[in-house]
């Protein structure tokens, strides 16, 4: 199994299964697979079911995160190892694959593993003995409940979360507002205040100089909510150590997820601004390259032709969509296109003439104002 030996030190002869074995052919795995193609399914009813034994998480796993995991696992030793905490917690460490690689990085540091799926838990627990490292310590927990005594009074050097924070300990993402831009919109009361809660917590548990791992699941929108937040309690971003992960699925092939280090600092509080953390985050393309540049790309170009004051031309169409023309220092065009539904999208048009895209823009709006769509992109117009 190709997950297994990413995460562990194993001959390349092993194997975890026999060649005919299929965890997903099992009652447990159909049950699984039967609950994960349902929308309204119970998140913590499909982590038990997922965590039913080990060939099935494994798999699972592998399934679903195998790429994440690729590109995940180095990045993570690499942090790790700058940073050598004595004491690190593992938050939402479901069967301990991310906690056997910290252990395994930090062999002399006190790791502990928490989550609150007791299969999980259980696996974890069963599996860590066989690692090539003093085992962690597990425990079933929430990490929205009162921090245990060991955790609290700034005793964690490193805390550690991948993909268990945002959607999962705080409000999803879902319930939020949708954004044209990072950082335009006000996240909603409930977010806000677990979200603060949690960053509270992790604030009380750690002391200046000790670091957490945040890997979400999420827009830039919301990981630029979550940094403000931690900026709230003393928690600065690290540049260097954050990066977006690739992490492809069989239903969305371009998913990237953000891997952001901060550290808790010293004095009042932190300020971020969508432009630093899309700095630390994107590699803005080739300018000769004209797209479409969409997603967390798309949204980085947005934010970047924002920083000046070079604004040509701003239309509005019926509320949801709004097209931008940016002057570029090499007097190119940036042409932003932002709709509520299609998200961001951003086309860089060196050379380009600007008298005749302000023409074209204005010809679209025009025809979306009289209740005709029209498709009217730089490369493409009806």
């Amino acid at each position: 199994m190709l997950l297994l030996k990413l995460v562990e030190s194993v001959d390349s002869s092993e194997s975890l299964m026999t060649e005919n074995d299929d965890p997903f052919e099992t009652e447990a795995g159909k049950a699984f697979l039967a609950a994960a193609a349902d929308p309204d399914a119970d998140r913590q009813l499909l982590y038990k079911l997922k965590n039913a034994n080990r060939e099935l998480s494994l798999a699972a796993a592998e399934a679903w995160s195998g790429p994440l995991y690729e590109a995940q696992v180095p990045w993570l030793k690499s942090v790790l190892s700058s940073y050598k905490p004595e004491v690190v917690i593992d938050v939402g460490c479901e069967q301990g694959l991310l906690t056997r690689v910290i252990a395994e990085t930090l062999p002399a540091a006190e790791v502990r593993g928490v989550d609150k799926c007791a299969p999980a838990i259980e696996l974890a627990e069963s599996d860590a003995p066989s690692w090539d490292a003093p085992a962690p310590a597990f425990h079933v927990w929430d990490v929205r409940d009162a921090w245990h005594a060991e955790f609290a009074a700034g005793k964690v050097g490193l805390i550690h979360a991948s993909r268990s924070l945002l959607g999962e300990a705080i409000a999803p993402d879902a319930e939020e507002p949708a954004e044209l831009l990072p950082g335009t919109v006000p996240a909603s009361a409930e977010w806000r205040r677990e979200a603060r809660a949690l960053a509270g917590r992790f604030g009380f548990g750690t002391e200046p100089g000790s670091v957490l791992v945040s890997v979400e699941r999420t827009s830039l929108s919301g990981a630029l909510r979550w940094a403000k937040v931690l900026g709230e309690h003393g928690f600065k971003l690290v540049p260097e150590h954050s990066r977006l992960l690739a992490a492809p699925e069989p239903m969305q092939p371009g998913l990237q997820i953000p891997a952001i280090v901060f550290e808790h600092v010293e004095g009042p509080g932190v300020s971020i601004t969508a432009a630093e953390l899309a700095a630390a985050l994107v590699d803005l393309p080739d300018p000769a390259d004209p797209g479409p540049h969409t997603s967390f790309e798309g949204q980085a170009l947005a934010i970047d032709a924002r920083q000046g004051e070079n604004l040509l031309s701003l239309s509005w169409h019926g509320g949801t969509s709004r097209a931008e023309l940016w002057r570029r220092p090499d007097g190119g065009l940036v042409e932003v296109r932002m709709d509520e539904a299609a998200g961001t999208v951003v086309w860089l048009l060196p050379g380009w003439n600007e008298a005749e895209s302000v023409e074209r823009i204005t010809r679209e709006a025009t025809a979306l104002a009289n209740g005709r769509q029209t498709s009217c992109d730089p490369l493409h117009c009806e």
